[in-house]
């Protein structure tokens, strides 16, 4: 299943969208003595690229419940890498590690 595919709208009050993730204080990644800058839940291409295709809001993270404009959970599987645009759970730029 892919990125877009783990996305999805609600409707419905906000009392009934999951429960935010955890602040867990990481907004960026270091890579190779670089920091670049993480995407927030509904700003990443994917996310763009996503309400452009299906003409949906996004809403919250089906994975980690991050809302449109806080960070995912570390770790959540929807998260895109802001250096190759992959999944950053899996694309090896270690974005679960290091940063600030």
């Amino acid at each position: 299943m892919g990125m877009t595919q783990k996305m999805m709208s609600m409707g419905g009050s906000p009392a009934q969208y999951p429960k935010a993730p955890k602040s867990i204080g990481k907004t960026s990644i270091v890579y190779k003595g670089k920091t670049y800058r993480r995407w927030k839940a509904g700003y990443s291409p994917e996310d763009r690229k996503w309400e452009k295709d299906t003409g949906d809001t996004f809403i919250v993270c089906e994975s980690c419940g991050a809302r449109k404009g806080q960070y995912h959970e570390l770790g959540c599987d929807c998260e895109q890498c802001p250096i190759c645009k992959k999944q950053l759970l899996s694309c090896g730029h270690g974005g679960l590690f290091g940063g600030k």
